[in-house]
Order: structure tokens, then C-alpha cells, then sequence
């Protein structure tokens, strides 16, 4: 699962700086939630041993995203129950859905404040230091190494020129 999010990356290393930071509210990290993929920032914010108490205090604004949405979705019902006011549940709704993916976007802005924010504080340090680091980075990236071998051996055994021609018939 750390390769697959890549754990040495300096996004992850940001994310696990946000999520694990201490305390049960902080706007960073109810950013992070809000505007990453559910699954994938529930699980990293697992992976990081963050507190599930502070996870989800800091998840509670997502609200702010689905209200929106919702509240579109109730006008555009609520049209095709009544339809001689359609036309105004119709317009109303399409004004709600432009309102919300405005939030959506400058919610996306402000989360890449902060984790930018975190990636320069992150580079001002050492490279080779361990703030930010996943304790088993190391771990990780050895087994990224093995099998990045495994896969060149594998295609350099498994190329088409070593087939024998009775075989490629």
C-alpha cells in the first residue's frame, strides 16, 4: 500500500505532516480531508496513525461541499413535482450547482496552500532528515527496489529474441 501512495513522495510526506498533526482540530488537516479522494485520504490518515477522533471532527466541514449539491438536487425534484414554477426550481438549482463547485474550487486552492505550505517547510529541512517521514519508508523503498529487479529480469528472460522459433509457430 506505501508504493502504491508513494509513501517517499513529498505529497505523502506532506499529507502525513497534516494529517498527524496533534490536536483535534486544525484547518489544514480538515482541508486535506475535504479535498481529497475519500477512500484513499481515510486510509493514508489510517496508514499515518492519525487520531479517529480528530479525523473526524476534522471531516464534519465536508458539509459545506454537500449541502450545495443536495440542495440543488431537492430543486431539481421539487421541479418535476410542480410544473409551473419548473422553469424558477430549474434556474434556482443551476445558480446552487455554480455555487457549490465554486466552493469546490476554492476549497481545492486553499488545501493546495497548505500543502504547499507543508512541502516548502518540508524542503527547508534536510533532504535527508526524518520530519515527515513514515517509519517504514525505509521498508517500503526496499521493497520498490526488489521489485523494479524482479520486473527487469523478468523482461529481460521473457523478450521475444530468446524464444525459440519452434515455439513462436
Amino acid at each position: 500500500v506505501g508504493e502504491l501512495i508513494g509513501i517517499d513522495s513529498p505529497l505523502a510526506r506532506a499529507a502525513r505532516v497534516i494529517v498527524t498533526r496533534p490536536g483535534s482540530w486544525d484547518t489544514g488537516k480538515a482541508f486535506f480531508l475535504l479535498m481529497g479522494p475519500d477512500f484513499v485520504v481515510y486510509f493514508a490518515a489510517g496508514m499515518f496513525d492519525a487520531s479517529p477522533f480528530a479525523i473526524m471532527l476534522s471531516s464534519i466541514p465536508q458539509l459545506i461541499i454537500i449541502v450545495p449539491f443536495v440542495f440543488a438536487g431537492a430543486l431539481m425534484a421539487k421541479g418535476n413535482q410542480d410544473e409551473e414554477n419548473a422553469a424558477a426550481y430549474a434556474e434556482i438549482g443551476s445558480v446552487v450547482t455554480n455555487v457549490g463547485i465554486a466552493v469546490m474550487l476554492s476549497m481545492g486552492a486553499i488545501f493546495n496552500i497548505f500543502v504547499e505550505a507543508v512541502q516548502q517547510e518540508l524542503d527547508e529541512e534536510n533532504e535527508e532528515s526524518d520530519w515527515g517521514r513514515d517509519p517504514q519508508e525505509e521498508e517500503v523503498l526496499a521493497l520498490m527496489k526488489e521489485r523494479a529487479e524482479q520486473r527487469q529480469m523478468y523482461a529481460q528472460i521473457s523478450r521475444w529474441s530468446l524464444v525459440p522459433l519452434w515455439l513462436k509457430v
